[in-house]
């Protein structure tokens, strides 16, 4: 600090505007619940004889169709079908290419 309030002034400055209503162990809580229970969905799939090709903390994707008891679109927890792929690329975590029976790209 230089004893002027230039370093508090900085962080004033970038700090501009956002709420101060963040949770940061609340977030990572949340965030490691999420894995929790899409490492046991991923586990499942596995174990049912699916081949996992890409996953983060609220999706995955597998070649085969999960068992109907983890999926229900209205309860959270459970997963939900979104789309079904026709093609997909996957080189880098969060780095991927779909295209889709439906036709969509992303």
């Amino acid at each position: 600090m230089n004893g002027k309030g230039g370093d508090s002034n900085l962080i004033k400055e970038y700090t501009k505007g956002l709420t101060l209503r963040t949770n940061v162990a609340l977030a990572s809580a949340v965030t490691a619940y999420s894995r929790m229970i899409i490492n046991d969905h991923k586990l499942t799939a596995l174990n049912s004889g699916a081949n996992l090709y890409y996953s983060d903390t609220d999706s995955m994707v597998i070649d085969q169709e999960l068992d109907s008891s983890k999926v229900d679109p209205a309860k959270l927890g459970y997963l939900k079908l979104e789309h079904t792929i026709e093609e997909g690329i996957f080189p880098l975590p969060k780095v991927y290419y779909l295209r889709t029976t439906e036709g969509h790209q992303s």
